[in-house]
């Protein structure tokens, strides 16, 4: 049975557990098995099982693309000096952005995290947020 067919089954379990007709929505007379409490309460654990065993079935999420591997980043003096500064202040995320998008992606992989540890290996003050 296809997962929408039994969605829609436990939405209808859960309405008739609710006193309520499972095609229309409209109140169901409390006469009959509907005046049986353990019968409702049989209709909203059925519907409880059902929605659980939906939640365990639900597909795992599609794995992350993996990252393209580049080489170790590399800059020379001249294109350092084509390099244009940030209009503003900005995080060492949004500037190892900018300067992929100046370089393009022959100039191999900048880390964020290299650019940080370096920075701090020379005692350059930094500012954590």
């Amino acid at each position: 049975m296809e997962r929408e067919k039994q969605e829609q089954i436990c939405q209808q379990l859960r309405m008739l557990a609710e006193g309520r007709h499972p095609l229309t929505g409209e109140e169901l007379p409390l006469t009959g098995a509907f005046a049986d409490a353990a019968v409702l309460r049989t209709l909203t654990q059925a519907s409880h099982c059902l929605r659980d065993l939906l939640e365990q079935e639900r597909p795992a999420p599609a794995p992350r693309e993996k990252r393209e591997r580049r080489g170790k980043f590399r800059i020379t003096p001249y294109q350092l000096s084509g390099i244009l500064p940030l209009p503003e202040a900005a995080g060492i995320t949004a500037f190892v952005s900018a300067i992929e998008e100046q370089m393009g992606k022959d100039c191999g992989r900048l880390s964020p995290t290299a650019i940080t540890k370096g920075l701090e290996e020379s005692n350059f003050p930094l500012r954590k947020h």
